[in-house]
């Protein structure tokens, strides 16, 4: 399993699944380092106008749906489930637990779009394609696809 780590679970995380998911890898999740009480499992259409933003951006460029896609925090079981784990937050925010996997820990620097227009969204959405297609190829050389 592959889990992409950002901060709110609501950009960044959640467009890197959709594109890993649109190659064929389905073995994969995402989650957010910092999802508040009461957010974890509300679905991104119905999260405010940061969350539907990011909706409306990521379907504007890739034609992907991920509005019915749900917030979820980071949790133990993740990581022990994960063979891979892709941070794109800095890593003094990540929780000890993910730290303490760093053989299976990748970390990305992609900014964060939040408060960004389209434009923003198509650099941070083609940079997070660009990784995605990176590890994508990679896990299929060592046949983890």
């Amino acid at each position: 399993m592959v889990l992409f780590i950002c901060h709110g679970n609501v950009a960044r995380s959640q467009f890197a699944e959709a594109l890993m998911i649109e190659k064929g890898y389905c073995d994969v999740f995402s989650a957010g380092t910092n999802v508040k009480p009461g957010k974890e499992g509300v679905a991104l259409a119905d999260d405010g106008a940061t969350a539907r933003n990011a909706v409306k951006y990521f379907f504007e460029i890739t034609g992907i749906d991920i509005s019915r896609e749900k917030r979820k925090r980071i949790s133990r079981n993740f990581i022990e489930k994960a063979d891979v784990i892709v941070s794109m937050v800095n890593e003094n925010i990540l929780p000890y637990y993910v730290l303490n996997c760093r053989d299976k820990l990748i970390c990305w620097e992609v900014e964060d779009p939040h408060d960004m227009d389209l434009e923003g969204y198509k650099d941070i959405i083609s940079q997070i394609d660009r990784n995605v297609n990176q590890l994508y190829d990679r896990l299929r050389s060592t046949g983890k696809n």
